[in-house]
């Protein structure tokens, strides 16, 4: 069960990167770290880093003076995107949910 939620939270944890103007491969590495430290949480272990990691969206959210901020996301396949930070968050969720 644990499993499952890490593999997400390693998703939003990628995604929290992007939109704080991180590049995909520090993305990629930084999440590539978080594997070996999320094995051994149990269920509540995770509940916590979930809400660390939902204060530290809404504190970049926050922080953000344009009413629809935008950001740059290097795709492997196709090239930088520009796209607006919202619509990151939508189509991630999206797809998340899409899955299960």
């Amino acid at each position: 069960m644990t499993t499952m939620y890490a593999r997400i939270y390693i998703v939003e944890n990628i995604w929290f990167d992007l939109i704080s103007r991180r590049t995909r491969n520090e993305a990629i590495t930084s999440a590539a770290q978080l594997v070996p430290l999320l094995a051994a949480k149990d269920i509540e272990e995770m509940a916590v880093l979930y809400h660390e990691l939902a204060s530290k969206n809404k504190i970049v959210l926050a922080s953000q003076k344009d009413k629809d901020p935008t950001v740059v996301l290097d795709h492997p396949t196709m090239g930088s995107l520009e796209t607006s930070i919202p619509r990151v968050i939508s189509n991630n969720h999206r797809q998340i949910f899409s899955r299960y």
